[in-house]
C-alpha cells in the first residue's frame, strides 16, 4: 500500500505548532484601532485578547498609511517551511520579505525595512474583529496538523472564513465535512426537544395519536406539578441559521448548498407545527430567534403542520412583533407573501384581513395606495413573475398590488402596524376569491389575473400538514385549589365567581392557540347554585396589536365571532376513579364574538347541610391556608377537587366531514395513513416518514342520501385517486339543505356528561341542513 508521506515527519511538524523550537518567523494578529471594543469585559463576560499597538516595544512595521493598527493577543512563532506551503497568504508574505532583504543587502534604494522579531520575519493576519482571533489560531493550526478541533457549527464556519482569507489549502473544506458530520449525527439520532419534555410522575405527555411532528403542551393527569429536563446542546439546524452572517457565498460554494438542502427537513422537524411552536414557551422563544432565512422555509413548506392557515398568520405576525425592526421591507414582503391568504378561516378573511390591509394603507411610509395594476404586459393575460425565494438575492415585483416596487420598497421604514403588505382592493378580492363558488370563482380569477400576481403563495391551494391528529390534540389544565378556594371565599350573596384555568406545560400558559386565537378554560359559579359552569372564552392575540394599529384601543375596531372544534372536560372523581364531564364545541354551531366565551352547566357540586355557625368557625380550609371560610364551600367541590387542584383537559378536535360555514356543499373524502406496527422503536417509519408514498384504493366510498321515504347513495369513486399516506382526497357530494335563518337565539354548546346528561337542542338547527344525510334515522 502507498503512503501518504513520512508519518514521522508529519507528527514531527505538527509538533512544531506554537513552538519556539526552530521558529524562523513570527505570526501576530491585527485590528483597526477604530474597530475594537472598549478594555471592559465583553457582553460574554470572557476577557479580551491583550492588545499591543503597532511600533511600541519589538514588533513595528510600516502600514502603508491605512491607519493604526492595534496587535491583539500573543505573537505565534512560525515555521516557514510549513506556512510558505501550506497557506498562500503566507506565502506571499514571506516572498516580499525575501524581496526586501535582498534589495536591502545590496546598493539599490529600498523602503522601510521589513518587519522582524528577533530577526525573524513577521507575518501579519489582518482581522476584521478582535473575537475572530481564536478562529485564526485555529486555521494556522491545520496548517500544522490537518486536522480541526471544534466543538459546534459555528466554530467551524468561523475558522473556514479565516483559512479562506488565509487561503490555508484544505482547512475550508476540512471544516465543511464537520457541520455535515454535525447534521448527520442528529439526523441518525432522536433528538428530544427539551421544551416539550416534562417529568411528572412517571407518566408521559398524552399524544392522542398524533404524528412524531406533533407535541403537546400537557402531562398525564396526575397531581403532581410538571418539571423540566436538562436542557439539551443547542440543535445543530438552530447553530446554523444562528450564524447566517458566516455562511460562504453559495456562488463559489456549491457544497455549502447541500448543507442548507439538508438542514431545511430537520428544522421543519424540530419546530413540528404551529401549535406545537405557538403553544411552547421553549419553542416560541426558540422561534423568535430564527432569522428571516430559517422563518421562510417554515413558512414556505407543506410539512410544516398546522390546525388552519389563521395559525400561520398569527405565528407570523408573533415573529413580526419581535423582529420587524431589524428587517426590510423587501424581507417583510417576501415573508408575508408565503401566507396562503385563500385558506384562511372566515374570521380571519372577514374581519383581521382587511384591518391588517388598512393599517398598512393607513400607517406606511411608501405613499398613498397606488393602482393595483401590475407589470407591463399582464393587460393581456401575460403572467406576472412571482417574488424569488432565494436567500442571497431578493427580488421586488411591481406585480405585488400597491407596494413600491425595487429599492424603494426596500429601502422604506414604515411604522411596525404597517408590517403585513396588501392592499384593501386586494384584501377584499381575495375574501371574495375564497368565499365564492364556481363560476363565479372562475370569473374573479379571470379578472384578478390582469392585477394581481396570481402565482403568489397567497393563492395557493396546497394544503399544508394536518397538525391535528384524528384522536384530537390534548391540552391539560388545571385550577389550583388555593386559586378556587380564593375566589369563593370573596362571593356575596348571590354573587358570581370566575376562576381560569392554566395549562401544564414547559411554562405554564394561561391560554392555547388554535385557529389563530388564544383559548382558555373558566369555571363560573353563582352562590348557592347546584351546578358550575364550565366555559371555553377565545380572545385576540395581542401581538396583532401594536402602537398604531386599528387593533389597538379600549374599544374593538372590528366584530369577530370565531368557533373552535374541541372537547373541553373536567375530571369527576367518584370511588377513586374519574370520569370526564365536559362541553362539545363545533365550528358549524358554536359561535361568539372573539372576547367572550360559551359553556354549560357540567359540574354537578355536593348538596351539603347548612352547617351551625359556631361548628363552621371551628373547621379550616385544607389549602387555602386562610381562615374558616374555605372548607365549607369546597367541601361541595370534594368530587372535583383532587391533589389541591381542579383539573381536566382541552382536546381539539379535527372535523371529519370537512364543510364550510355558510357554504352549500360538504366534502366527503377517503383518508389513509401508515400502519402503527410498522412504526416500531427504532424504525425508519417511525418519527417522520422516511419514504414519501402514495397510496390508492380501488373502492367507491358513499353516504345515504334520504328521499321520499327512500334512499339512493351520493359517492366518491377512487379507483384512479392516489394521495400521500396520512392525507385524503375527497368530492362535495354532500348537498345540505338550504334554510332560511332561524330566529335570534342564544345557543348553547352541547354537553357531555359522563353521567349521561342530555345536551339540550342547541344541534337542532345546524344539524337541519344535513336531514336527508340520515340525521336523526
Amino acid at each position: 500500500m502507498k503512503s501518504v508521506g513520512n508519518e514521522h515527519v508529519a507528527k514531527q511538524l505538527a509538533s512544531l505548532y506554537s513552538s519556539e523550537e526552530d521558529s524562523d518567523c513570527v505570526v501576530v494578529f491585527c485590528v483597526k484601532a477604530g474597530s475594537l471594543q472598549d478594555t471592559s469585559a465583553t457582553a460574554t463576560g470572557k476577557p479580551l485578547p491583550k492588545r499591543q499597538r503597532v511600533g511600541d516595544g519589538s514588533v513595528s512595521f510600516n502600514n502603508g498609511g491605512r491607519g493604526d493598527l492595534v496587535i491583539v493577543g500573543d505573537p505565534l512563532p512560525g515555521h516557514q517551511l510549513v506556512l510558505r506551503f501550506a497557506s498562500e497568504h503566507f506565502g506571499a508574505q514571506l516572498k516580499q520579505w525575501d524581496a526586501k532583504k535582498f534589495r536591502n543587502g545590496t546598493s539599490e534604494q529600498s523602503g522601510p525595512a521589513p518587519a522582524t522579531v528577533d530577526g525573524r520575519p513577521v507575518l501579519r493576519v489582518n482581522l476584521s474583529q478582535e473575537e475572530e482571533e481564536p478562529s485564526a489560531r485555529t486555521a494556522i493550526r491545520y496548517a500544522y496538523t490537518g486536522d480541526v478541533q471544534t466543538a459546534s457549527i459555528r466554530e467551524a464556519l468561523e475558522i473556514r472564513r479565516q483559512a479562506v482569507n488565509l487561503r490555508i489549502k484544505g482547512c475550508a473544506a476540512a471544516c465543511m465535512e464537520i457541520v455535515k458530520a454535525k447534521f448527520a449525527e442528529a439526523s441518525n439520532t432522536a433528538v428530544i426537544n427539551y421544551s416539550m419534555t416534562l417529568v411528572d410522575g412517571g407518566s408521559s405527555p398524552t399524544r392522542g395519536g398524533c404524528d412524531a411532528g406533533t407535541s403537546l403542551i400537557g402531562t398525564a393527569a396526575t397531581g403532581s406539578q410538571p418539571a423540566l429536563l436538562p436542557q439539551l446542546p443547542p440543535h445543530p439546524v438552530l447553530e446554523l441559521y444562528a450564524c447566517e452572517v458566516l455562511w460562504p457565498d453559495l456562488a463559489h460554494e456549491p457544497e455549502f448548498e447541500s448543507i442548507l438542502q439538508s438542514a431545511k427537513p430537520q428544522l421543519i422537524h424540530y419546530f413540528g407545527n404551529v401549535l406545537q411552536t405557538l403553544n411552547s414557551c421553549g419553542l416560541r422563544q426558540q422561534f423568535l430567534k430564527l432569522p428571516p432565512t430559517a422563518v421562510e422555509v417554515l413558512l414556505e413548506s407543506d410539512d410544516f403542520g398546522t390546525d388552519s392557515e389563521s395559525s400561520i398568520l398569527l405565528l407570523l405576525a408573533t415573529w413580526m412583533e419581535a423582529n420587524y425592526v431589524t428587517i426590510d421591507a423587501c424581507t417583510c414582503e417576501r415573508l408575508c407573501r408565503q401566507v396562503r391568504l385563500v385558506q384562511l378561516s372566515r374570521p380571519y378573511l372577514c374581519s383581521i384581513l382587511p384591518m391588517l390591509a388598512l393599517d398598512f394603507e393607513t400607517c406606511s411610509v411608501s405613499g398613498p395606495p397606488q393602482p393595483a395594476i401590475a407589470a407591463a404586459g399582464t393587460a393581456s393575460g401575460a403572467p406576472v413573475p412571482s417574488i424569488s425565494a432565494n436567500t442571497a438575492t431578493v427580488v421586488a415585483v411591481a406585480a405585488n398590488a400597491g407596494i413600491n416596487s425595487g429599492a424603494a420598497a426596500c429601502s422604506s421604514s414604515s411604522s411596525s402596524a404597517a408590517w403585513f403588505p396588501i392592499r384593501g382592493a386586494e384584501a377584499a378580492f381575495i375574501c371574495s376569491l375564497a368565499t365564492t363558488q364556481p363560476p363565479l370563482r372562475d370569473a374573479l380569477l379571470a379578472a384578478g389575473r390582469k392585477l394581481y400576481d396570481l402565482s403568489s403563495p397567497w393563492y395557493s391551494l396546497r394544503r399544508r400538514r394536518q397538525c391535528v391528529p384524528a384522536t384530537g390534540l390534548v391540552y391539560h389544565w388545571r385550577i389550583s385549589e388555593q386559586d378556587l378556594t380564593q375566589a369563593l371565599a370573596m362571593l356575596q350573596p348571590g354573587g358570581l365567581c370566575c376562576t381560569t384555568g392554566t395549562f401544564r406545560g414547559d411554562s405554564d400558559f394561561n391560554y392555547v392557540v388554535a385557529g389563530g386565537f388564544e383559548w382558555w378554560p373558566s369555571i363560573e359559579y353563582r352562590q348557592g347554585a347546584a351546578e358550575a359552569n364550565l366555559g371555553l372564552y377565545s380572545r385576540m392575540p395581542g401581538v396583532y396589536q401594536v402602537p398604531g394599529s386599528r387593533f389597538t384601543g379600549p374599544k374593538p375596531a372590528v366584530a369577530i365571532v370565531a368557533g373552535v372544534d374541541a372537547d373541553l372536560s373536567v375530571h369527576h372523581w367518584h370511588h377513586e376513579a374519574f370520569v370526564d364531564d365536559g362541553v362539545y364545541f363545533s365550528t358549524s354551531k358554536d359561535i361568539w364574538p372573539v372576547g367572550g366565551g360559551r359553556g354549560a352547566n357540567v359540574l354537578a357540586l355536593r348538596q351539603l347541610q347548612p352547617l351551625a355557625t359556631a361548628a363552621a368557625t371551628d373547621v379550616c380550609s385544607k389549602g387555602a391556608g386562610g381562615g374558616s371560610s374555605g372548607m365549607a364551600p369546597l367541601a361541595a367541590w370534594s368530587e372535583y377537587v383532587r391533589d389541591g387542584e381542579v383539573a381536566g383537559k382541552l382536546t381539539l378536535l379535527q372535523p371529519s366531514i370537512e364543510h364550510r360555514h355558510g357554504a352549500a356543499e360538504a366534502n366527503m373524502g377517503l383518508l389513509s395513513r401508515m400502519p402503527e406496527v410498522n412504526q416500531a422503536p427504532g424504525s425508519c417509519f417511525t418519527a417522520k416518514p422516511a419514504a414519501a408514498t402514495g397510496p390508492g384504493a380501488n373502492g367507491n366510498l358513499s353516504v345515504p342520501h334520504w328521499y321520499r321515504p327512500g334512499f339512493l347513495d351520493d359517492g366518491v369513486g377512487t379507483s384512479k385517486a392516489t394521495c400521500p399516506a396520512g392525507g385524503g382526497r375527497g368530492v362535495n357530494v354532500l348537498a345540505s339543505r338550504q334554510l332560511p335563518p332561524p330566529a335570534a337565539s342564544v345557543a348553547t354548546a352541547d354537553v357531555r356528561s359522563a353521567k349521561g346528561d342530555g345536551g339540550g337542542s342547541s344541534g337542532a338547527a345546524p344539524l337541519a341542513a344535513w336531514s336527508t344525510c340520515g340525521i336523526g334515522r
